[in-house]
């Protein structure tokens, strides 16, 4: 069984290169402590090598928890497999701290971070410089 870093460093390396993904695996190790970016939960999908990734369907299905977790976990499916999401209803019921990663999370899914400013020298250089995430992902220990 792995521990919850290895497994989200298994989650994350799978969700390179697709921003939906990468903020999936963000948000999902960054609320609620990290616990649900754990093995052991049907969302954690082993295919019997050493590959892991992020099941939707598992994770639309996630019953027994708060309502602010089956929110933040009905977001992470949506970026998963591009479904639609009552995003007002995700949000409406979010507490200050996980309304910050989700407002994150989708400035990153937006490519925000990848933004390029171009600035116009005195003169007349152009300079390029890159904006930085619109809302970067809070100062939560990252598991």
């Amino acid at each position: 069984m792995r521990t919850t870093a290895t497994t989200v460093e298994v989650l994350r390396a799978w969700a390179a290169g697709s921003y939906p993904d990468m903020a999936a695996v963000e948000l999902l190790s960054r609320a609620f402590g990290g616990r649900f970016a754990a093995d052991g939960y049907p969302w954690i999908v082993h295919d019997g090598t050493d590959r892991v990734w992020l099941g939707g369907a598992a994770l639309r299905q996630a019953s027994a928890l708060s309502a602010g977790e089956r929110r933040v976990l009905s977001l992470v499916a949506a970026l998963v497999d591009a479904l639609p999401v009552d995003i007002v209803g995700v949000v409406t019921g979010l507490d200050r701290e996980r309304l910050d990663l989700v407002l994150a999370a989708l400035a990153y899914t937006g490519g925000s971070h990848m933004d390029t400013a171009i600035d116009l020298g005195s003169d007349r250089t152009v300079q390029l410089s890159r904006s930085g995430q619109l809302h970067p992902w809070p100062d939560i220990p990252r598991r």
